[in-house]
């Protein structure tokens, strides 16, 4: 059995981990009911257990969530941001030589994005509803927006890092409330930026590239995780579902097709070559900085012939019906720019977002 103790849990409060809901490099997350015998209440919570080596992935969550307790307790206002319960906690486990680890206590959430793609492509085969997929949106913008005038890049938007709560109305249409979580590598105001940041499918372009970055990455990552929900697919594909560099008929397979970490030189040329099919030639700006990998000409520089796609006519293959269509190519062109600052702001997508909620829908 393992157990939590934090300052707090002096009182008397006790907890279980009975349950993973889900793991990685840095961390697993245990779901727990957390009693409090002063109280005689119980509560259940999700628990973050950071393995030993990361504590400085630990600290920099837990300042990031200060952060935005504070502005959040200032300004009066509830983002949708996981929130934080404490972070004074270590998991020690019962044996002879006892192992202490840094953990945060955080709310429950019912599900991730991930699970209900898998769920949806399982029982569906297709993707969220465009009603759903705004109102999921409309959520994450709205803590991007907090976040960014916080001072914070999240870095690592997603759909494994939006977290759900399902909500059944009478008659109606199920809906989900929306929390964006896991700050372990967040760019925070004052700390030095990581450069080894982010999701490859979820990478802005200046990230791939291991170039400074700031909020639009964010922004970049929020269409890639909004393309994700309505069509179940990647926006760029770098990856097969065997962790494999992918390949199309009209795209290059790097040389050296083993290579599996992001930042190598392989997966960084396959992601720019997809970012040019998608978008066309790279500014000028962005192939001074990037000489080995584009022509003079913002053209991949072993494969300057890729085609480039007509993107209404990729999203009509997923299906859409035309007032989907219309919003996804909006939102869109909003995230999926070369250059960050021609991405718009959070505020600005939210508003688009909420625009299109608010107006009735013509089929």
């Amino acid at each position: 059995m393992v157990a939590i103790y934090t300052q707090m849990l002096n009182a008397g409060a006790s907890a279980t981990l009975p349950q993973i809901l889900g793991s990685g490099a840095t961390a697993t997350v245990y779901a727990t009911h957390m009693h409090d015998q002063g109280s005689n209440t119980s509560v259940q919570v999700a628990v973050k257990v950071f393995a030993r080596d990361y504590v400085e992935t630990w600290q920099r969550e837990v300042r990031a969530c200060g952060i935005i307790r504070e502005r959040a307790m200032l300004l009066h206002v509830d983002p949708p941001i996981i929130r934080m319960i404490r972070a004074d906690g270590w998991v020690t486990y019962d044996c002879l030589v006892p192992s202490l680890q840094p953990c945060i206590l955080y709310e429950y959430m019912g599900s991730d994005l991930s699970t209900m793609i898998r769920y949806q492509r399982d029982e569906f085969g297709c993707g969220l509803p465009i009603v759903q997929t705004l109102q999921i949106g409309l959520d994450v913008a709205y803590a991007l927006e907090f976040l960014h005038k916080c001072g914070i890049v999240h870095t690592d938007v997603k759909t494994g890092n939006v977290l759900l709560t399902h909500v059944c109305g009478e008659d109606e249409p199920a809906q989900y409330h929306a929390k964006l979580g896991d700050f372990g590598t967040s760019s925070l105001p004052g700390m030095t930026p990581d450069k080894n940041v982010g999701t490859v499918e979820y990478c802005a372009p200046e990230v791939t590239m291991a170039l400074p970055y700031g909020s639009g990455c964010d922004i970049w990552a929020f269409g890639c995780t909004l393309f994700r929900i309505a069509t179940l697919c990647h926006l760029f594909d770098v990856y097969d579902e065997d962790g494999c560099l992918l390949g199309h008929d009209d795209l290059p397979v790097p040389a050296d097709d083993s290579a599996s970490a992001e930042s190598s030189e392989p997966v960084r040329y396959r992601h720019m070559t997809l970012c040019f099919r998608m978008l066309g030639a790279a500014p000028k700006q962005f192939v001074q900085r990037c000489r080995k990998m584009f022509t003079s000409r913002g053209q991949p520089i072993d494969h300057p012939d890729i085609p480039i796609i007509d993107q209404t006519a990729m999203l009509q293959e997923y299906g859409l019906d035309a007032y989907a269509l219309v919003c996804m190519q909006h939102i869109l062109h909003m995230c999926i720019q070369w250059m960050p600052d021609k991405r718009a702001a959070a505020a600005d997508i939210a508003a688009y977002i909420s625009t299109q909620l608010d107006q009735p829908r013509q089929e």
